[in-house]
């Protein structure tokens, strides 16, 4: 670890505690299609050097989390790239582990596509992406958990090219849940499932494109976003319902819920469900005003918002940004 000097753009995060988080991007001087990240700590604690990163070859991060007591392990901060493969560092130790079925590395079929996700639920650690794809890891590795769900790609010759994979099944964004019972997963157009330990089930619902985020509250309180402005609550037992409505055209990429209230990521800025329904902008008083979010994340009474540039948080009273020194303009 140490210091780097050249623009990053972030591509998920999470919070580890209040004043402290995991960021996950790419340097801007890098070609489009290579397969790098930068991964980096931010510890407001550490006054002296508060930024520290790790970088790793052939890994495109998609998602990040915390894994606290996981098979039990103590804290541990885990990164997914996009082929399946998960980075676990701690404080002392690192590993790398490659989930079996996942990305399009593999010489033969079945390929189900690239993965999207990494969320620690209830003591386990979760990943879901495309072809239906969902793991759980225990007793020491990935288990398909997809059951019925999962439906490999069409390849269309010998040689694999993931520009041309006909992905056929469901295109997974998102995984969430109280319980190993109660597992919640959505994407494609509008889809969201629900697993109980057993068997998955197809939620009712509205929804008609595609979702990008679900954060289970509780075992009755399940929110969902995505494209179009969509915001919907509701379970497994009764369903999803329209929770907001916005007068902007907007894709709402990650909720946050921080005291009892819901925030949302865009495409321009951080939104809000107001008492009286609607969604409006979040004026958080910042020069300049936020306009990049991505990822939002709760950590003990703090909401973060990761956006490809902008980092910002809220104490629930003041908005304050967190400078990357490489994405400073001079």
């Amino acid at each position: 670890m140490g210091d780097s000097k050249e623009p990053v753009t972030f591509f998920a995060g999470c919070a580890i505690e209040r004043d402290y988080i995991y960021v996950g991007g790419k340097p801007d001087a890098l070609d489009e299609e290579t397969e790098f990240s930068r991964l980096f700590f931010f510890d407001e604690q550490n006054r002296a050097q508060p930024w520290v990163h790790h970088d790793l070859a052939d890994f495109a991060v998609v998602s990040m989390c915390v894994a606290a007591n996981v098979e039990g392990a103590g804290r541990q901060y885990c990164a997914l790239s996009r082929q399946g493969d998960v980075e676990f560092i701690w404080v002392g130790g690192k590993r790398m582990e490659e989930i079996d079925g996942a990305g399009v590395r593999r010489a033969e079929p079945p390929i189900y596509g690239y993965v999207n996700v990494i969320r620690a639920i209830a003591g386990e650690l979760y990943v879901a992406g495309s072809g239906g794809q969902v793991y759980c890891r225990r007793g020491g590795g990935w288990q398909s958990i997809a059951q019925s769900l999962q439906k490999p790609a069409v390849v269309p010759s010998a040689v694999i090219d993931a520009a041309v994979l006909d992905i056929g099944g469901r295109e997974f964004a998102d995984i969430d849940g109280v319980s190993a019972s109660d597992i919640y997963v959505v994407g494609g157009n509008g889809e969201i499932f629900h697993f109980d330990g057993a068997e998955w089930t197809e939620c009712d619902s509205d929804a008609s494109r595609p979702l990008n985020c679900v954060r289970a509250v509780s075992r009755d309180e399940v929110w969902v976003c995505g494209y179009g402005g969509c915001l919907m609550r509701g379970n497994a037992r009764t369903g999803f319902v329209r929770a907001g409505s916005c007068s902007e055209v907007l894709t709402f990429s990650s909720i946050g819920i921080l005291d009892g209230s819901v925030f949302l990521a865009s495409n321009k800025g951080v939104f809000r469900l107001s008492d009286d329904g609607i969604v409006r902008r979040v004026k958080t008083g910042l020069e300049p005003e936020v306009e990049d979010s991505n990822v939002l994340d709760v950590r003990d009474g703090m909401l973060w918002s990761f956006g490809y540039t902008d980092i910002v948080r809220f104490d629930g009273r003041d908005w304050s940004r967190i400078e990357h020194p490489d994405n400073v303009q001079s």
